[in-house]
């Protein structure tokens, strides 16, 4: 994306659940035995693919500097990008996403 700097993503929420990261966090706090796991949930959204889309932006606070960032010509061409990747996934009521959530736990 012309103007990001790649960089940047690392003070996002989001680069808390890189893998080990959590784990290391727990380590670091004393925590021993330490046990992380990745796992991929389904994370249904009852809408339309164009509905799912606004909700995302609306609710991703912590990304709306790098969509702010684009011009409007190319945050125009995301989201229709973005929305017709979604609806790959729709079946008509429901968009058939995945999330990845980190779980992890220690021992004090």
């Amino acid at each position: 994306m012309p103007g990001y700097d790649e960089r940047d993503v690392r003070s996002l929420p989001t680069a808390a659940v890189r893998p080990s990261c959590a784990s290391g966090h727990l380590r670091g706090a004393g925590f021993q035995e330490v046990d992380e796991k990745t796992l991929i949930i389904p994370a249904p959204w009852p809408g339309t693919p164009a509905e799912y889309w606004q909700h995302f932006y609306d609710v991703a606070v912590p990304l709306r500097p790098l969509f702010d960032s684009l011009q409007p010509e190319e945050f125009q061409q995301a989201r229709v990008e973005a929305v017709d990747l979604l609806g790959a996934n729709y079946d008509g009521s429901v968009v058939q996403t995945t999330i990845a959530i980190v779980v992890a736990s220690g021992t004090r």
